[in-house]
């Protein structure tokens, strides 16, 4: 992991490939991480947009309602009043576990379907990368254009990149 971060600090760019992979029978996902100083390798269970921040972060998501993120659901299909909702039910400018997101929506009664789960994740998780300090935020992601790295394929936008 050293090699990773001091690898993440020494460019503004970064490039980014994820290759399926097989680990002990089961279909995994390698994402490949480089640039002309480093290059890394890291297995994850897939290869989604939780799984390419977590390997840019070097950690598990955490996640954090902000402006940014609020920017960010502003560009999902999620209703504005459910935004409202999400608002009313989460802590402003707390970072949070995946367990204590999930206890917040279960007090306030949001129950996330599996659209609105990846919308309303993704937004938090990127957030709180984008707020973190502890690891260096990638300004430019070079890869393909799976939607993983875009949050809407007709304008894409990085979604890494800040």
């Amino acid at each position: 992991m050293d090699i990773h971060a001091a690898g993440l600090a020494r460019g503004p760019w970064q490039g980014t490939d994820p290759t399926a992979t097989r680990v002990d029978g089961h279909n995994e996902t390698c994402h490949v991480v480089g640039n002309v100083w480093f290059t890394s390798y890291h297995t994850r269970p897939g290869g989604t947009r939780h799984d390419v921040l977590a390997v840019r972060w070097g950690q598990e998501p955490v996640f954090l309602l902000n402006a940014d993120a609020l920017a960010w659901m502003a560009e999902t299909t999620l209703r504005p009043a459910f935004q409202i909702r999400l608002v009313q039910a989460l802590p402003w400018e707390q970072t949070l576990t995946a367990a204590e997101l999930i206890a917040h929506l279960d007090a306030a009664g949001i129950r996330l379907n599996t659209q609105q789960r990846p919308q309303v994740w993704d937004a938090l998780a990127i957030a709180a990368y984008h707020a973190q300090t502890g690891m260096p935020i990638v300004r430019w992601l070079l890869s393909d254009d799976a939607n993983v790295y875009t949050w809407d394929h007709r304008r894409p936008r990085a979604v890494l990149g800040a």
